[in-house]
């Protein structure tokens, strides 16, 4: 592991992963469905990057912040998902595994939202 606070938690990972699966998925739509993996894509990096920055906060409003940020990109993606499935595009499987992964992420991101917003220092204190 290295030396970011955001490279130790398990929604990191597990936010990486997500990366690599929405490109297999993007790289398999057909030609119609460019645009679609595309935002796909860019949701699944922001939901990365997000939790990157949330890592780097003290916990507090700014650090819970991040955390919904990633949450709502995280949504995306699954709406992005369930766009793909209407449509009928092959690789159900993929799409599914992907809707289950952000299942998990979203779970994991709203307790660390919780989290960061309870271990909040008080305001008189600072």
């Amino acid at each position: 592991m290295g030396i970011f606070d955001c490279e130790r938690a398990e929604v990191y990972a597990a936010t990486l992963d997500l990366v690599r699966e929405c490109a297999a998925i993007r790289g398999h739509l057909p030609a119609d469905c460019t645009e679609l993996g595309t935002r796909l894509e860019r949701a699944a990096i922001a939901v990365v990057l997000n939790v990157a920055k949330g890592g780097g906060e003290l916990p507090g409003a700014d650090k819970a912040r991040y955390f919904r940020r990633a949450r709502r990109s995280a949504i995306e993606c699954a709406a992005v998902l369930d766009i793909l499935r209407t449509l009928g595009v092959p690789d159900r499987l993929r799409i599914e595994d992907g809707k289950g992964r952000l299942r998990a992420i979203v779970a994991l991101l709203i307790a660390m939202g919780e989290w960061a917003d309870d271990c909040a220092p008080a305001a008189h204190l600072q």
